[in-house]
């Protein structure tokens, strides 16, 4: 990472957002194959969507998360 303790940099928030893209379109496959068995005319593509939102979320708040949390050398807070 290149963030320090307490800031981030622009390539941290880039690495948030590929990490973010990468989660839906697992998430999104992922709900494809258990609510339709593959078939994309018959999946329940709310439940998908919101599913993929949620996951989206969760990974760009965490990404961002432990950029901040990190020091340059990579030790948590500062100290581990």
């Amino acid at each position: 990472m290149n963030s320090d303790l307490g800031r981030f940099n622009g390539r941290d928030i880039l690495t948030a957002l590929a990490n973010s893209a990468a989660i839906a379109i697992i998430v999104a496959l992922y709900g494809l194959v258990t609510t339709a068995g593959f078939d994309i005319f018959s999946a329940d593509w709310t439940t998908i969507g919101k599913q993929v939102v949620n996951a989206v979320f969760i990974a760009f708040i965490a990404s961002v998360g432990g950029a901040l949390g990190l020091d340059k050398q990579g030790k948590i807070l500062g100290r581990i």
